[in-house]
């Protein structure tokens, strides 16, 4: 073979290798973004802002949560588009980006499914990979084991299946058409 198709060969590889990369890096954003809605979501931070903008101890307080966390996880939310910063007035104070504000709990259609799915989805893997070899089948008690994913799993439910069952289920039982 010629030398040429061999470098041909390697700077295709590279490129194609490059694109993996890239769509890979994208979906690693994705899923931390995901995974600071999760955290925004768990703490009741989306809901505490609301339409407002709040310092990140303004909003620990109103959240009931640990004022370094919040800092932490503002600053995150911030790089990850869902807050957006206000500087003006001396102290940075946060208000929710549209993105943040479909992370809400009463967000309709709202995004907070994809966040605890994503979250649940990722223990999920950690424990399947964990008991591969072993066999082992814990059943619904791995759910437990994330006592922040146990009272998100119905609300998340209820976002991904509520419009189906409103729309395809309810219809056509007699007693609720």
């Amino acid at each position: 073979s010629s030398p040429h198709w061999s470098t041909a060969a390697g700077v295709l590889r590279s490129l194609v290798m490059g694109e993996l990369e890239e769509r890979v890096r994208r979906q690693v954003q994705g899923a931390t973004q995901l995974h600071l809605a999760f955290v925004g979501i768990s703490g009741g931070l989306f809901d505490a802002l609301g339409g407002g903008v709040l310092t990140a101890a303004a909003l620990a307080e109103r959240a009931g949560c640990d004022p370094g966390y919040v800092t932490r996880w503002a600053d995150a939310a911030y790089a990850f588009e869902l807050l957006d910063l206000d500087e003006r007035g001396g102290e940075p104070r946060f208000c929710v980006t549209e993105l943040g504000a479909a992370f809400a709990s009463q967000a309709v259609p709202g995004l907070l499914s994809a966040a605890v799915m994503t979250v649940f989805g990722a223990h999920l893997a950690e424990r399947a990979a964990s008991l591969l070899r072993s066999g082992e089948r814990p059943g619904e008690v791995v759910l437990e084991e994330r006592p922040s994913l146990v009272p998100l799993f119905g609300p998340m439910l209820e976002h991904t299946f509520g419009p189906v069952f409103d729309t395809q289920v309810l219809p056509h039982v007699p007693v609720l058409a």
